[in-house]
């Protein structure tokens, strides 16, 4: 999922070089998924890119690059025997510096993601390499210069899988469409939203008692209502419910 944005802020807001390792584009057949990511530090890696000798490789470039002037850089592999892999597709990996604290754009795109906002980050890996540029369905922030905000918002809509055209890499960052609402806001629906605040979803916790939130999960919208019944209709389609009396 995008588990990486809160782990890659942590890293980034700790003053830890990180460098992002990005499945950017494939062609037949890949061990990983366009989108795919590793994060990878002077001494870990965080997620993967599939294993075996291209996650080797890609790992030791990452490292290097950590010695080097932050930038962006995109390599393309081809798999099979040469690589020692069973897939005999091409990938594009494009390889991201963070190392100057945490980027305005990360900033941004973990609000956005804590509030389940659908998003599409786009990377510049052309004549201005590493220019961001992220899109919402009615908003634009960053360098607008870093790609197509028509077709970011095109395939934001349509919901479509990452792509690399024109050397700009658009990547899909989507909230979670799972819907939940809690009802009542005591120390069990408390203990219902923390550990919704977990997993990959939206809550609305409602109560009828006036200052009764006290800590409210960025994945969750607390609702005081003196009418809690009423609520129900203004759930998204689709939503589950939880009540505690």
């Amino acid at each position: 999922m995008n588990e990486w944005i809160e782990q890659l802020a942590d890293m980034a807001a700790s003053g830890e070089a990180v460098v992002i390792v990005t499945v950017a584009n494939i062609r037949g057949s890949a061990p990983r998924e366009a989108g795919a990511r590793m994060l990878v530090t002077a001494s870990e890696t965080v997620g993967t890119i599939g294993g075996g000798q291209l996650e080797y490789q890609c790992t030791r470039l990452a490292v290097e690059r950590l010695r080097e002037e932050p930038g962006v850089a995109m390599r393309r592999f081809p798999l099979g025997a040469s690589m020692g892999q069973c897939c005999g597709g091409v990938v594009d990996i494009l390889f991201e510096t963070v190392a100057d604290g945490l980027p305005s754009w990360l900033r941004t795109l973990g609000g956005l993601h804590g509030q389940r906002t659908p998003a599409m980050l786009v990377t510049s890996v052309g004549d201005r390499p590493g220019r961001k540029m992220i899109v919402t369905p009615d908003t634009e922030f960053g360098d607008t210069s870093a790609g197509d905000v028509e077709l970011a918002r095109k395939r934001l809509v349509g919901g479509d899988e990452p792509l690399l055209a024109d050397n700009v890499f658009y990547d899909p960052v989507v909230g979670s469409d799972f819907d939940v609402a809690v009802f009542g806001a005591g120390h069990v629906g408390t203990a219902l939203v923390n550990v919704l605040s977990t997993l990959e979803c939206n809550v609305r916790w409602i109560d009828s008692r006036r200052k009764i939130f006290r800590r409210v999960p960025n994945n969750a919208l607390a609702i005081e209502s003196r009418e809690p019944a009423l609520e129900v209709s203004a759930l998204p389609p689709g939503s589950h419910a939880l009540a505690r009396h």
